[in-house]
């Protein structure tokens, strides 16, 4: 069998053209995140009520809860203890969810 010759095909693109969707792409990648101080991703603050600490959560209800269900504190938190220390943390994040000053 004979091999065929690879060939290297190079589309003629207007470099004007080119650099110019780059730089779009470049400007509406930087408005895809807002990086002013609103950003609670990008300025997370630890709060000491209404922050809560999902590491001893039940995996089975944490993954209810990430895929938007209603789960009970009982089930999210198994230990009577973790349960006591959480619900204020709760209450708290209850109520910012009721008023509204968790919405951007």
């Amino acid at each position: 069998m004979t091999e065929m010759p690879s060939v290297s095909v190079e589309p003629s693109v207007d470099r004007a053209r080119l650099d110019s969707v780059h730089s779009a792409v470049k400007t509406w990648t930087g408005q895809l995140v807002d990086l002013g101080g609103r950003n609670n991703l990008l300025y997370f603050k630890d709060l000491r009520r209404g922050t809560l600490d999902l590491g001893q959560a039940a995996p089975k209800a944490l993954a209810g809860l990430l895929a938007g269900k209603t789960v009970r504190i009982s089930q999210l938190f198994t230990e009577d203890e973790v349960r006591e220390v959480s619900r204020p943390m709760l209450m708290v994040i209850d109520r910012w969810l009721r008023f509204g000053w968790c919405a951007s």
